[in-house]
């Protein structure tokens, strides 16, 4: 009778090393991740019910010596995409968007990539990144799309109408690549802006309204909005950048396609959202969106020979909608989002087999290969710690 006790023991005990290993390992990176720049950062382990741990280091705004919480609120970057690309799945859902479409279909202005006239670009191309629209670098980064100090004067329709359309003030034929719409993969920010702004003529509602009320409210996201008008700023971070000369501040910005990076929310927040997401759609019982339309969602849509004909082998499977799959430990398959933008850097990820995944939002930017490789270190002992525990 004593032995199955003294297993039971054994394994308790084994968990609790293992445990132990990875908190060290969280704690070492965290030391790195402060000696190598990061003014402050926020990090996470999710599962289907949501934040199961959760650390903050650093600070929010290192002048007032304002520490950084799992309540701190930042802009997350590229992984904004996210919930852009779920609001416009829930239209999917309710049957007011035909992913394979020619988005012209349902836009009061006509797009089309004028070096392959008669192709049609879908909204499935514009949330997998092969829709050939490009970011003309001299506009997407002037203050045109980053607007200093406040959020974008530029409302999201006349951009993505003035930069896509051929009579546009905006309009040049490099805003789109060479190649065929769908057949090839080029990252787009300005995609996602029209896929946000698909949200608004298919629902009636701008993507900021119709997400708060189909997700942030459901998800209980209270801390989260896509303007600064729309969030506590008093508790929004100071954001940063780290050179070989030290730490100078970047003043916050309001992007003209904020559908693409422009989400403002904390760890606590957006881990509501990520547990939703593991779970099926569903947390606490609100349901965000529909099983199968989730499952749709997270389908790889880069094979070889199917979609994109000449998708290279290692990049096989990598794309879902707005979602991407990465290897993880052990030869795992990760599911998540990263981000970059001034003065922020995200990483947002889940292994589909375990549901569990890690968060991190750090309130610094760099080009510096020492903080970066710090970054990555982070999330990989987070990963690590969520895939063994």
């Amino acid at each position: 009778m004593q032995r199955p006790i003294q297993n039971l023991i054994a394994v308790i005990v084994l968990q609790c090393l293992s445990l132990q290993a990875h908190a060290v390992d969280v704690e070492k990176e965290t030391r790195q991740l402060l000696q190598a720049g990061a003014a402050g950062f926020s990090m996470a382990l999710i599962d289907k019910d949501g934040i199961y741990w959760s650390e903050s280091h650093g600070f929010a705004d290192v002048e007032a010596k304002r520490p950084m919480s799992v309540d701190t609120i930042m802009n997350i970057a590229s992984i904004s995409k996210t919930l852009a690309g779920t609001s416009l799945m829930i239209l999917v859902e309710q049957g007011k968007l035909d992913l394979d479409r020619d988005v012209n279909d349902y836009l009061p202005f006509k797009v089309g990539n004028p070096h392959h006239p008669g192709t049609i670009i879908t909204a499935r191309q514009l949330l997998t990144h092969t829709s050939s629209i490009v970011d003309r670098g001299e506009l997407y980064y002037s203050e045109t799309s980053y607007f200093p100090g406040a959020d974008n004067p530029i409302s999201l329709g006349d951009f993505v109408r003035e930069y896509l359309s051929a009579s546009g003030v905006f309009f040049d034929p490099v805003n789109f690549a060479q190649h065929v719409p769908g057949s090839e993969s080029q990252y787009s920010n300005i995609a996602y802006g029209l896929a946000g702004y698909l949200v608004q003529v298919l629902s009636g509602q701008p993507l900021n309204r119709f997400s708060a009320d189909k997700i942030f409210e459901p998800l209980k996201m209270h801390s989260t909005g896509w303007m600064l008008t729309e969030i506590d700023t008093e508790n929004h971070s100071k954001l940063y950048n780290w050179t070989e000369d030290g730490r100078t501040a970047v003043d916050w910005y309001g992007l003209v396609t904020w559908p693409d990076g422009g989400l403002r929310t904390s760890v606590r927040d957006f881990g509501r959202f990520l547990a939703a997401m593991i779970n099926a759609g569903d947390i606490e019982g609100a349901r965000i969106i529909g099983k199968d339309t989730l499952e749709a969602m997270f389908q790889p849509q880069f094979i070889q020979g199917q979609v994109l004909e000449s998708v290279a082998e290692d990049e096989s499977h990598r794309q879902a909608i707005t979602w991407s799959y990465r290897i993880g430990a052990n030869g795992d398959i990760v599911v998540g989002h990263s981000g970059g933008d001034p003065g922020v850097t995200t990483h947002a990820y889940f292994y589909p087999a375990t549901g569990r995944g890690a968060i991190l939002l750090v309130n610094t930017s760099s080009e510096m290969d020492s903080f970066n490789q710090a970054v990555a270190a982070m999330i990989r002992a987070l990963l690590d710690a969520a895939l063994n525990e």
